[in-house]
């Protein structure tokens, strides 16, 4: 009977791990946790070069659509939010990006988490390229993307072809 009741408990130890770890956000699965409509935000004031990477990435998902950060107010669930270092106010979705102070010279961060049970995918750089650079990777580079098991990456490189992926985690 204990034997028995071990192996009950044990087996629904299992399948918790296995359900918690299936929720936990990663870049590989960034896909499947971001829905078909999600909000992808631009900061107002920033660069052609991220807007660029904005459409990249709406061309990922079906229904997406692009507002400016002063058209969003609160929490959105399937929210990519993509933007120079310093261009936009993220604290509106709970997200304190000094990482941003600790990029180097062509280097972005494309990052997944939960924000008060939100799904959001944030892809910024120091500059409006590295972002565009970074959504590119996301955008040309699957096989690639399902290799990061992190649930942040930095994505660094001088051209779209040079890139070097660093998973952080």
């Amino acid at each position: 009977m204990k034997k028995l009741l071990l192996t009950v408990v044990l087996v629904i130890a299992v399948v918790a791990a296995v359900v918690f770890a299936a929720r936990e956000p990663t870049i590989a699965r960034w896909d499947r946790q971001i829905g078909d409509d999600p909000l992808i935000v631009i900061a107002d004031s920033d660069s052609s070069q991220a807007y660029a990477g904005a459409m990249l990435l709406s061309q990922l998902k079906r229904d997406a659509y692009i507002k400016t950060m002063s058209e969003v107010t609160g929490y959105y669930q399937d929210t990519i939010l993509v933007m120079t270092c310093g261009a936009g106010d993220l604290t509106q979705f709970g997200i304190d990006i000094d990482d941003c102070n600790s990029l180097d010279d062509n280097q972005g961060i494309i990052k997944v988490m939960m924000v008060n049970g939100n799904d959001i995918l944030l892809v910024t750089g120091k500059t409006g390229f590295d972002v565009r650079r970074a959504a590119n990777f996301l955008r040309y580079n699957k096989q690639a993307v399902k290799q990061i098991r992190t649930d942040e990456a930095y994505i660094t490189g001088t051209t779209f072809s040079d890139i070097v992926v660093e998973q952080v985690g």
